[in-house]
């Protein structure tokens, strides 16, 4: 059996009751005397959780479909030009399953891609910061010996070589220029370390500025090799699940489309439901529907102007039996009858003629 779950107006509170047991719900009860109660201000909690779980997937289904459609220039997939569907039909045939998985397959590229994406970036800039210093054939991150200092940086294009040149060999520099480009002048410079003070100095007021490779044990050279293996590996990976997305897509567009639907036709169920729960005229309506009449039940309650929701039992749950009369009932009263099981001591009955339920 599955559960019932129905938000409608006080006034037809009865009237959807005397349907239900009509088409034989079982186990029905109602929360309609006051729109304070526990049970009410439990639902609106959940609606709540609810429309915002749904706001999400149906965020997360649209952006998937961004992702795929790119791949499908005219659908071809399982419902391309369908404009019904049997969304049971499509649950119970493993559709929405598979289009769940194409979601969350689709979700787990997208993000890897766009981390390969920033990957990617760094790589490059790891690969322009080196460059310049290619000449240089100590690590990058080298700073000096117990008794020297090394200073590896840039200064302004515009810096006179030839005079800072003399003045910092003045002051115990050695001078090594590495690079030059429009922009900047890439040079090291290496002193003892009593000299690294004023060479510091001298340094500043040129308008050095330190490179920053703290902890590189590289070179130069070695440093734009490895950030460039990166590069091919990412970009491998990157053209394999570009790929992937296009295999998926042809199916998937059409399949999130449907999944979209469902989701937003739940969210427009849950919004409905909210809005019943915000009034003081709301009754809570629950019971649980026999196997074979969901379908006659909605179509039942499409009639009323309520808000429900079938599902399958959840947790704890335990799910009435309706049993079959193979001719037992209606019992003879001159027959010995033995009654097994916990209802010997609590019985309990519901329905009415010959079978007595």
């Amino acid at each position: 059996m599955k559960r019932l779950a129905v938000f409608a107006h006080k006034d037809e509170l009865d009237a959807i009751v005397k349907k239900l047991m009509r088409l034989r719900c079982v186990e029905i009860s109602t929360y309609a005397d006051d729109p304070e109660t526990e049970e009410l201000e439990l639902q609106r909690v959940s609606c709540d959780g609810r429309r915002l779980e749904l706001e999400t997937r149906l965020s997360d289904v649209n952006d998937a479909i961004a992702a795929l459609e790119p791949y499908v220039k005219k659908k071809k997939g399982l419902f391309a030009g369908k404009t019904q569907l049997n969304i049971g039909a499509f649950i119970e045939k493993g559709y929405a399953d598979k289009a769940r998985k194409i979601l969350a397959r689709t979700e787990e590229i997208s993000a890897r891609r766009n981390q390969i994406k920033n990957e990617i970036s760094k790589a490059s800039a790891e690969i322009s910061a080196a460059r310049p210093y290619l000449a240089f054939d100590l690590p990058l991150g080298f700073s000096g010996t117990d008794t020297t200092e090394c200073f590896l940086g840039v200064l302004p294009a515009s810096t006179d070589l030839e005079a800072t040149g003399k003045e910092l060999f003045g002051a115990g520099a050695v001078a090594n220029v590495l690079a030059k480009d429009k922009n900047a002048i890439y040079a090291s410079y290496f002193c003892h370390k009593a000299d690294s003070a004023a060479v510091a100095s001298l340094l500043s007021s040129y308008g050095f500025l330190r490179a920053t490779f703290a902890g590189v044990t590289l070179t130069a050279k070695e440093y734009c090799r490895e950030a460039q293996r990166r590069l091919k590996a990412l970009s491998a990976e990157d053209e394999a699940l570009h790929e992937e997305l296009r295999s998926l897509a042809p199916d998937g567009v059409g399949l999130l489309e449907v999944l979209y639907d469902i989701e937003a036709t739940e969210l427009e169920a849950t919004n409905q439901k909210m809005k019943f729960a915000a009034t003081d005229s709301v009754a809570i309506i629950k019971a649980w529907i026999p196997v074979g009449r969901e379908e006659a039940v909605k179509g039942a309650l499409d009639k009323f102007e309520c808000a429900y929701e079938t599902s399958e039992p959840e947790g704890e749950d335990i799910p009435p039996v309706l049993l079959k009369n193979n001719g037992i009932l209606p019992l003879n009263k001159h027959d010995d009858i033995a009654f097994i099981g916990e209802f010997a001591a609590k019985p309990r009955f519901q329905g009415g003629g010959s079978s007595h339920i």
